[in-house]
């Protein structure tokens, strides 16, 4: 009778030993993480953590915080160990954690030293990966020793750089134009802007309406003159596709399309050429997915005006300004 209870107290307390030992073990989670739902949990990081060193971890093995934060197109994370804390920034957040699986591998590796007498399968492992070690010289082809290989490769890079984001935007747009034409003027057009992350390279094309102009006065021999402009440039509006805001600096390109009218010879219709440079702002707004609203203003310095001429004696019918000023508005599509 007294054997049977004290067996079945120490039975009792080793069942209360290991359920403690358990909670404890539960409870010490040794990586704080705080991340989007999107992103993997902390369990794989430990498992890359542990298919990289080749063995399974301890429970308070690795400690770590980890936050992940996203920037518009980019997943950033802030890794803090006890050597200090790195910034990595990736496309993905499994890019992120694959990195810092790494660092921690990286960091956990001196520990993995085989000792003397051991012959568990981890110390196999290891006694594998020092002969491999003392295998590799300058002379060992690749193949020799590809697992090693693979590792110093892998770890090769702590913090790999970004990739450059490039999107393409296509836009159509309405507007006026002031100082090229005889009276201000409306216009239709459109654009297409290629995007390296905040820098952009912009080709846009508007035909600008039809405008009388005349030698003298309000009345008498004039013309009627259109125009289209043609302008290239570049811009930096900043890597945040719901709201951009910068500036564009690049040349222009004028066509001004001409026939005369009430001269006394008929001259056939002519087009002159000016040129000069140019200088914007703009500012877009995502409304929905792909789609935003964009709006241009800018300013032409005319270095060669298209003046217009229409009789033999080379009558001045319009001299455009040097400063010429335009504004649009209208929709842009981005394609990633």
């Amino acid at each position: 009778m007294f054997a049977s209870t004290r067996l079945g107290s120490v039975l009792a307390a080793a069942a209360i030993t290991a359920v403690c030992g358990r909670a404890r073990a539960d409870e010490a989670d040794t990586i704080a993480w705080e991340a989007p739902a999107a992103c993997p949990g902390a369990d794989a990081l430990r498992a890359q953590v542990a298919g990289h060193l080749g063995r399974d971890l301890a429970d308070d093995e690795v400690t770590a915080r980890v936050v992940i934060t996203r920037h518009g197109k980019r997943w950033r994370m802030a890794l803090t160990m006890a050597d200090g804390e790195r910034g990595l920034e990736a496309a993905s957040c499994d890019d992120l954690v694959a990195s810092a699986a790494l660092i921690v591998a990286m960091a956990l590796a001196p520990q993995d030293e085989p000792g003397e007498g051991e012959g568990t399968s981890a110390g196999t492992e290891d006694s594998d990966l020092a002969r491999d070690l003392a295998a590799v010289d300058d002379e060992a082809p690749p193949a020799a020793v590809p697992s090693l290989r693979r590792r110093q490769i892998d770890t090769s890079v702590r913090e790999p750089r970004p990739p450059v984001d490039i999107d393409v935007r296509v836009r159509a747009a309405v507007g006026g134009e002031l100082g090229t034409l005889p009276d201000p003027a409306s216009g239709v057009g459109g654009g297409v802007e290629v995007s390296f992350d905040a820098w952009s390279a912009d080709l846009a094309v508007h035909h600008w309406r039809e405008q009388r102009g005349f030698v003298a006065g309000p009345t008498g021999p004039g013309a009627d003159a259109s125009l289209t402009t043609v302008v290239a440039r570049a811009c930096y509006a900043g890597v945040d596709r719901r709201l951009r805001f910068g500036g564009c600096l690049g040349a222009e390109l004028d066509a001004m399309r001409s026939q005369g009218f009430d001269f006394d010879v008929v001259y056939p219709a002519q087009t002159t050429l000016g040129a000069g440079l140019h200088v914007g702002v703009l500012w877009a707004v995502q409304l929905a997915g792909p789609l935003a609203v964009r709006a241009d203003i800018g300013a032409a310095m005319l270095l060669a005006r298209p003046v217009l001429t229409e009789d033999m004696d080379g009558a001045i019918i319009h001299d455009p300004n040097f400063l010429t000023w335009r504004g649009l508005v209208g929709a842009e599509v981005t394609f990633p």
